[in-house]
């Protein structure tokens, strides 16, 4: 009923009812696998599907993504060592969140959330979680880099990912650049040139 409710075409479009929404979601995560903890594998996929497709993540408005971070929060918490199975859906979520500009404000608990995952994760690092992952996320970047403007979510990703894997971007060098060039094109926007060149300065630092 809850989902039916957050997912339903009129009400997602109205900032209040999907943040009162997704704090109920919360908070039902919450409780009900600390009552039910065996229960929480067979609603996984649903639940990041829900999170991925619903538009939350693309929202302008803070107080959305912050409820938004909520619920990946809980589901981190809740998950413990079965994050593993769903290691890759639970960062991608985690990165969008942490790259959105609208997000500055929690990136402390975005970063924290990444760790509480690495350690479930049976990783060491968040830094190699990020090393982890680059590669999988490059690859799906590769398909539409081309199309990126400077509202896309997939560039400030991107930014996030390639600064935070530290030294295993050596290894994807020729994608990065790639990806790096065909936004730095005369026809793109100065905001996203400035902030690739930007990248690059900090590859060179």
């Amino acid at each position: 009923m809850m989902i039916s409710h957050l997912t339903d075409s009129e009400s997602r479009h109205v900032p209040r009812f999907v943040s009162s929404g997704l704090t109920a979601f919360s908070a039902v995560i919450h409780h009900s696998t600390q009552k039910y903890p065996n229960q929480l594998d067979s609603f996984m996929p649903q639940l990041i599907e829900l999170i991925v497709s619903s538009d939350f993540l693309n929202s302008e408005n803070p107080e959305v993504l912050e409820r938004v971070l909520l619920v990946t929060q809980n589901l981190v918490d809740a998950a413990g060592p079965l994050c593993k199975t769903y290691q890759h859906g639970l960062f991608k979520i985690l990165l969008q969140l942490g790259s959105s500009p609208a997000m500055a404000n929690f990136s402390q608990r975005v970063d924290k959330t990444i760790e509480i995952l690495a350690h479930n994760c049976g990783i060491e690092t968040s830094s190699d979680l990020f090393s982890i992952e680059l590669s999988t996320l490059l690859d799906e970047m590769k398909e539409q880099y081309e199309d990126w403007n400077k509202h896309t979510p997939e560039r400030f990703i991107f930014d996030m990912l390639v600064r935070r894997s530290y030294t295993a971007v050596v290894d994807y060098w020729e994608t990065i650049l790639m990806i790096i060039a065909a936004n730095i094109e005369v026809e793109k926007e100065y905001e996203l040139r400035m902030d690739m060149l930007n990248l690059v300065e900090h590859f060179l630092l």
